[in-house]
């Protein structure tokens, strides 16, 4: 499965796609492959210089960003890369911290 997410996503790069772009729920790639445990999907996203803080926007106005996401959907694999990465575990946005989802 991941394998053929990467290809089609290095197709759609290849086709002037942009990575950071959000989808009809305000979704970012980056946070889709995190939530789902798409390790090297993630990878390849950030590789492409994807925003590390893009985040989900909830009705409530509470946003999460990849690696929050990673951490409440139970993804150690892609946590453990995104820190790994240097991702910034210290971003303040509307709601939880990028902690309150591994308790």
């Amino acid at each position: 499965m991941a394998a053929e997410a990467m290809e089609k996503m290095a197709v759609l790069v290849a086709s002037g796609s942009r990575v950071n772009t959000l989808d009809v729920n305000e979704n970012c790639a980056l946070g889709i492959a995190c939530r789902r445990g798409h390790a090297r999907c993630a990878e390849l996203l950030l590789a492409l210089s994807a925003d590390v803080n893009g985040g989900r926007r909830h009705e409530n106005g509470i946003a999460f960003t990849p690696l929050m996401a990673a951490c409440i959907w139970g993804q150690p694999a892609v946590v453990r890369m995104l820190l790994e990465r240097g991702v910034p575990t210290d971003v303040t946005i509307k709601g939880p911290s990028q902690l309150d989802g591994t308790c």
